[in-house]
């Protein structure tokens, strides 16, 4: 029960990095080399800013980036020109460096890698950033899928037309990619290749290594293999030639599987082999009967190595793609020349409905019709159909309710519930499994209930007692979303409309009450105070001028003019006009110091009124600068007494850290990311989106854990639950990548894809 001396990574890359750091002496180089994905996006933003500031495209049709630069002038086409029209360019560059980051960080996993040990620069077709290095293009043709074996003309006809359509997109694509990626990054990824390189040399001979091998550890221990990229695998079985390694993968069949295929895919294969045969028998003018096209199918299967390419099991086969394909990769480590491959599987005879399935799948064994046995006791398997999420969830509470009931050793540990889009359905999860009232509002509820019925409270009471402990897995704790409102509502707050709604919302806010020392008494009395007032919409004159014509110059009813009839009842305590202004005679003296503090927060939301749009102003400012501004807000909070707001800082520290390291290192003049200029909402956008996709750092606990589904897995929890499984939800489609090539060329063994991401976690859990 005890672990020690143990580092964990979240990625085989966090690992490979780890491992250059420990063994190569120059620490700072090996820093510089490993560029983090938000500094790349930064760097495509800072080289593409210039083109975008100019009321058409500057750039020559013939420049490889034309096409790219025009679809962002075509995305504010319609704006007038000005301030909105230069918002709405920069939006959309932001968007497209932010796809384009991510679509780098791919390539050089799995197409920035030698396959076939060239001497030299490197030839293979699947290297593509290397092709890019030398400022060549990629022969398309060989990687996109040449239609053949067409059932009639017409077929023949669509399916050249999606090829040309397919290869006219892939050369539009590849034109800009390939200039971006030799303008911008390759000199970086040469650097990487070259720590690569030293780190290898450093270690020496494998038969006589040098005592650089002792800066590493004794052993690697890797399990639950959601991605294997071959480039990865590759640093692996030579990493392994001077440490033990050990790969625990789950398996779902203990049979050899690699080459099967998708059932569908199988009898669409047999369609249109039999479609060829028959065109080939009629041109020769003979007759075809079933037997000659039976025949003709086996035989050419036989040719095919039919056998191992049928299905055998259509849920295996259907759902887990991404599983097989790295179960090909492993295969190659099974002959025994490179280590030991052990097969553990269990030897279980099946108990239950479930268990039938499992060790079909085991066993590779096809399901038969009428093969399993329905016992109406078995409840190994429940499928449960419900109207809408919220229902699910109630009927979720009252199946495990009765669950946990039929056997004392059952815990609210052993269960995992997986859901598609954990996020989304956040809200509904905290509803239905809400933490029991405290005994104080019980108390109230009883005697409001008391009054009216006491038989209906004595029930009440009961059914609230029920309660099951959740933890939510992966998400960010609402108190971090709210705190984290609080500091951004200062800035951006005024660039609506600022209505006393929203700001009396943003006064609830707990931690805007620590922030400034207030209570829900004091909010309440501001709130009357401001609405008597006549605060309605805008925070001051000044605000007002950006929403109102011309012509309108009727500035009343805002914060700043609620507040000087405030301040002046202070001063005059009676209802007369002094110096244009209608003093508020409700003022008591316990209100002065509500008032001050309202006068401290308008000066703080006007020292920030500018902040989102000073880029656009002329005023810009760089990354570092809105960086520092940023811990200085949150530090601000923090010494209030918001500790929430602590993983908050440390995202804004981990930023600031990042643009600190990639700009000492940068040493292209001009090219300083210090100097980068950034407007603030994009920097904003970044701090939210990290605090939303903490989804991968999920991990089970000692309640009912809700996790997303793939993030917590394959663990043996006596009950798993998958919630959402509707169509068009589940497997999700929307986190495929923009501007994808490797999305429409052919793919390669080891790619990864989000659709089959979630297909395998069904198949596990």
């Amino acid at each position: 029960g005890i672990s020690a001396n143990t580092e964990f990574h979240h990625r085989i890359r966090a690992f490979q990095w780890a491992a250059y750091q420990a063994v190569l002496d120059d620490k700072d180089r090996v820093r510089q080399a490993n560029i983090p994905r938000i500094v790349m996006q930064w760097r495509v933003f800072y080289d593409l800013q210039p083109w975008i500031q100019h009321e058409q495209n500057p750039l020559p049709a013939e420049h490889d980036l034309h096409g790219l630069i025009q679809r962002i002038y075509d995305s504010a086409e319609q704006l007038p020109q000005g301030l909105e029209k230069q918002l709405k360019k920069q939006n959309m560059l932001y968007w497209v460096a932010d796809k384009v980051s991510r679509l780098f960080s791919n390539y050089m996993v799995y197409r920035g890698f030698c396959q076939q040990g060239c001497e030299g620069v490197c030839q293979c077709q699947s290297n593509w950033l290397a092709v890019w290095g030398q400022q060549k293009r990629l022969n398309l043709k060989q990687q996109i899928y040449t239609p053949k074996n067409f059932a009639s003309e017409e077929e023949k006809q669509a399916a050249l037309e999606i090829y040309a359509f397919t290869q006219a997109q892939a050369e539009e694509l590849e034109q800009w990619q390939s200039w971006l990626w030799s303008h911008i990054f390759h000199a970086d990824f040469k650097k990487m290749q070259e720590i690569d390189q030293q780190f290898w040399q450093a270690l020496g001979d494998p038969e006589n290594p040098n005592a650089c091998i002792n800066k590493l550890p004794k052993q690697l221990v890797i399990f639950t293999l959601l991605d294997l990229p071959p480039s990865q695998l590759l640093f692996i079985r030579r990493l392994a030639q001077y440490m033990d390694i050990f790969i625990l993968h789950y398996n779902p069949s203990q049979e050899y599987w690699a080459d099967m295929v998708d059932p569908k895919w199988k009898l669409n294969m047999d369609a249109r082999i039999k479609s060829r045969f028959i065109r080939e028998m009629e041109s020769q003018n003979k007759t075809v009967s079933d037997d000659d096209i039976t025949a003709y199918i086996k035989k050419y299967n036989g040719e095919f190595n039919a056998d191992m390419r049928e299905s055998h099991h259509p849920l295996l086969t259907r759902f887990g793609k991404q599983a097989r394909d790295h179960f090909s990769l492993l295969a190659a480590l099974s002959s025994g020349d490179e280590g030991e491959w052990y097969d553990l599987f269990p030897e279980e005879e099946p108990q239950h409905l479930l268990g039938k399935i499992q060790s079909d799948v085991l066993n590779l064994v096809e399901p038969v019709a009428q093969a399993y046995d329905l016992d109406p006791a078995d409840e190994s398997l429940q499928i449960h159909v419900c109207h809408s999420s919220l229902r699910q969830l109630e009927v979720l509470k009252d199946r495990l309710i009765a669950w946990l009931g039929q056997d004392d050793s059952r815990q609210a540990s052993d269960i995992l519930v997986l859901s598609p889009k954990l996020k989304e359905q956040e809200s509904l999860i905290r509803s239905v499994f809400a933490a029991p009232p405290s005994e104080r509002d019980l108390y109230q509820k009883g005697q409001q209930k008391a009054q009216q019925n006491q038989a209906t409270l004595g029930h009440q009471l009961t059914q609230d007692s029920v309660y099951l402990p959740i933890q939510i897995a992966g998400i960010s704790s609402l108190d971090i979303h709210n705190a984290w409102r609080a500091v951004v509502g200062r800035i951006a707050l005024v660039q609506g409309r600022f209505s006393f709604e929203e700001f009396g919302d943003w006064l609830s806010l707990a931690a805007t009450q620590q922030r400034y020392a207030l209570n829900l008494n004091n909010i309440e009395r501001m709130n009357e105070l401001l609405a008597n007032a006549g605060f309605k919409r805008g925070l001051d004159a000044e605000h007002l001028k950006r929403s109102l014509s011309a012509d309108d110059q009727d500035y009343r009813f805002s914060l700043k003019f609620a507040l000087d009839r405030l301040a002046l009842g202070v001063a005059v305590p009676e209802h007369c006009v002094v110096q244009h202004t209608l003093s508020y005679a409700g003022v008591q003296s316990s209100d002065f110091e509500l008032i001050f503090k309202l006068i401290q927060i308008y000066q703080d939301f006007a020292q920030r009124r500018d902040w989102l749009i000073q880029h656009e102003l002329g005023q810009a400012k760089t990354v570092e600068y809105w960086l520092k501004q940023l811990m200085q807000d949150l530090s601000e909070f923090q010494d209030a007494g918001v500790d929430v707001l602590a993983s908050v800082f440390s995202l804004v520290q981990k930023h600031d850290r990042m643009l600190t390291l990639a700009s000492y290192f940068d040493a292209q003049p001009g090219q300083d990311l210090r100097h980068l200029s950034l407007p603030l909402d994009y920097i904003l956008q970044e701090i939210s989106a990290q605090l939303e996709t903490q989804l991968e750092q999920a991990s089970p606990s000692g309640a009912i854990t809700f996790s997303q589904i793939g993030a917590i897995r394959p663990l043996p929890y006596k009950l798993i639950v998958m919630l959402n499984l509707d169509n068009g939800v589940f497997p999700s489609r929307d986190q495929q990548l923009a501007f994808d090539l490797m999305q429409l060329l052919k793919p390669q063994l080891g790619d990864r894809s989000r659709i089959e991401d979630d297909q395998g976690a069904f198949l596990d859990s």
